[in-house]
C-alpha cells in the first residue's frame, strides 16, 4: 500500500518528497503538511525563486510522487496533467468552482481573474534516466483573501472566498492525490493528445497580450492557445509564432 504521509509543518512538501524520491519511495507516495515555513512556486525569468504564502490551519500543500517512464525530454506535459487532475479534484470540493475554474498555462488554476492554485513540478535525474517527478500544489483553501499579504489581496482569493464555503482539507488532499495520478497516467500511456481537447477546454489564455520568457529575456506578444506538444503558442509583433516550452507567462 502506498504511504500518505500527513506532517504539521515541513519547510516545503517538495523538499520532503524529492529526498524521499532519492531514498526509493514508491510510486504514488504523498506528503500533506498542514504548514510549510519555505513555501515555493515556480522561478521566475531571470532566476528568482517565488514564495508561496503558507500559514497554519488553512490552506492544502501536497507533494506527490511520479515515477513516469518517460524521457525526460518529453516529462514536461506531466505539469499540465497535474493541473487538469487539480482542476478535477477541485469542482468535486465544490461544483459552485466550475464555471469560472481554469488553467493557467502551465501550472496555475484560476477563478476568475484570480489564482486559487499553483503547482511545481521538479525532477530527480539519474544520470541521463529520469527517475521521479514530485508534484507539488499549494491550494489556498478556506482563508479570506482579507488575510493574505498585502501585496497579493488583488490578484489572489481562495475556495471559501469564491464559494462561500468550508471546506474539508484531508477530502480535498485525497481527492486531489487520485486525480493527479490519473491525468498523469493516461498522459504516461497514451500521450498528450489524449488529454489535450480538456486542457483546451479550459484555457482562458487565447488572445491575451502576455509576456513569455525566451530565455533570459521576456517578449511581448498574444497567446494563441495550447500547441500538440503542450507548448504555448505567442504571436509576436512580427507575426512569427513562439512556442514557449516552459517558464513564466505573464498576462499583461
Amino acid at each position: 500500500m502506498t504511504t500518505i504521509h500527513v506532517l504539521e509543518e515541513v519547510e516545503s512538501t517538495n523538499d520532503v518528497a524529492l529526498a524521499a524520491a532519492e531514498a526509493g519511495a514508491a510510486h504514488g507516495a504523498c506528503w500533506i503538511a498542514d504548514h510549510q515555513r519555505a513555501g515555493r512556486g515556480r522561478r521566475e525569468v531571470g532566476g528568482q525563486q517565488r514564495s508561496w504564502h503558507s500559514p497554519a490551519g488553512s490552506n492544502l500543500y501536497l507533494s506527490l510522487l511520479l515515477r513516469p517512464e518517460l524521457e525526460p525530454s518529453i516529462a514536461a506535459p506531466l505539469t499540465l496533467a497535474a493541473a487538469l487532475g487539480a482542476r478535477r479534484a477541485l469542482v468535486q470540493a465544490s461544483d459552485a468552482l466550475e464555471e469560472d475554474l481554469w488553467i493557467k498555462w502551465p501550472n496555475d488554476l484560476y477563478h476568475g481573474d484570480r489564482k486559487l492554485a499553483g503547482i511545481l513540478t521538479e525532477g530527480v535525474m539519474t544520470g541521463t534516466k529520469l527517475d521521479a517527478v514530485v508534484v507539488g500544489i499549494g491550494v489556498n483553501v478556506n482563508i479570506e483573501v482579507a488575510d493574505f499579504p498585502e501585496d497579493l489581496i488583488p490578484t489572489v482569493t481562495s475556495m471559501q472566498s469564491a464559494t462561500g464555503e468550508r471546506i474539508d482539507r484531508l477530502k480535498l488532499a485525497l481527492s486531489m492525490r487520485r486525480e493527479i495520478l490519473a491525468a498523469s497516467q493516461i498522459l504516461i500511456e497514451d500521450g498528450l493528445d489524449a488529454i489535450l481537447d480538456e486542457l483546451r477546454a479550459h484555457d482562458r489564455s487565447e488572445g491575451r497580450a502576455v509576456l513569455a520568457a525566451r530565455g533570459e529575456d521576456e517578449v511581448e506578444g498574444i497567446a494563441r492557445g495550447i500547441d500538440d506538444r503542450g507548448h504555448l503558442r505567442v504571436e509576436l509583433e512580427d507575426g512569427s509564432i513562439l512556442a514557449v516550452q516552459a517558464g513564466e507567462v505573464r498576462f499583461i
